[in-house]
């Protein structure tokens, strides 16, 4: 929340005054992206694992791995796109830019399930979606270091 709101609090003022690096600063907010959606997808499949174990519902829900992966992928490039944004551009801009995006990918995760699961398609081709999403990971975070280096606040 803090990270959407970088402009109108001004907290990079504060964290530029901490003895770190502007490279750890957007080192911590992936980090911090990263540790959130793990958490909550620990906490997911826990659920999942428990109820199946005491028999509330049966080892097979259909959808369930399938809403898994795709929350993985959409988690990812939300990530992946939200963070250079936020830090190229203006609170306001961004702001639109990222619900824009955000509304966009509820429709990204039907591409993402049909892919994965398709019969026409070879299987599991919507699993490379997960390396490619890391990989976009990356260079996200590489052009998000080199914009906050040049920011000026």
């Amino acid at each position: 929340y803090v990270d959407q709101l970088d402009e109108s609090t001004n907290y990079t003022r504060v964290l530029n005054s901490v003895p770190t690096s502007r490279k750890d600063i957007v080192n911590a907010k992936y980090l911090s992206a990263l540790i959130l959606y793990i958490f909550n997808l620990l906490i997911v499949l826990g659920f999942y694992y428990g109820f199946v174990r005491m028999g509330w519902i049966s080892d097979y829900v259909t959808g369930f791995l399938g809403g898994v992966f795709a929350s993985i992928v959409i988690s990812g490039l939300l990530v992946a796109i939200s963070i250079p944004v936020t830090i190229i551009y203006s609170y306001n801009k961004s702001k639109v830019i990222n619900m824009i995006m955000f509304i966009m990918m509820f429709n990204f995760s039907n591409v993402v399930i049909t892919t994965t699961n398709s019969d026409t398609l070879p299987n599991g081709i919507g699993y490379v979606m997960i390396p490619a999403v890391f990989i976009l990971l990356f260079f996200s975070r590489v052009v998000s270091i080199n914009a906050y280096l040049r920011k000026e606040f």
